[in-house]
C-alpha cells in the first residue's frame, strides 16, 4: 500500500467515526486536518493517542473514544518488528 493510500484510508476511517462529545469531535477534526496538511500517519496517530489519553485520565472519554484509543495503541507486532529491525542495521 502506498503512503498516500494509507493516509487516505486513515483519513476515511476517521471521517466515519461518529462521536457525541464535542471534545472528541474536535480531536478527530484536528487529526483529519493534519492528515490533509501532509502530516505523517504516525504523527497523527501519536497526536490522537495523546489527546484521547488525556480525556481518559479526566474520565471524559466515551466508549467510542475508548475503543479508538485501544485500537490505535494496541501493538502491531509485524510493523513494530520490521521498523525496529530497520533501525538496527
Amino acid at each position: 500500500m502506498k503512503s498516500s493510500d494509507k493516509k487516505q484510508s486513515l483519513k476515511e476511517e476517521l471521517q466515519k467515526i461518529q462521536f457525541n462529545k464535542l471534545d472528541e469531535k474536535q480531536i478527530i477534526n484536528t487529526a483529519i486536518a493534519r492528515l490533509e496538511g501532509g502530516q505523517r500517519d504516525r504523527m497523527v496517530l501519536a497526536y490522537l493517542a495523546q489527546q484521547l489519553r488525556k480525556l481518559a485520565l479526566e474520565r471524559n472519554l466515551s466508549k467510542e473514544g475508548l475503543d479508538l484509543l485501544t485500537r490505535i495503541t494496541r501493538p502491531n507486532f509485524d510493523e513494530d518488528i520490521a521498523f525496529s529491525s530497520i533501525t538496527w542495521f
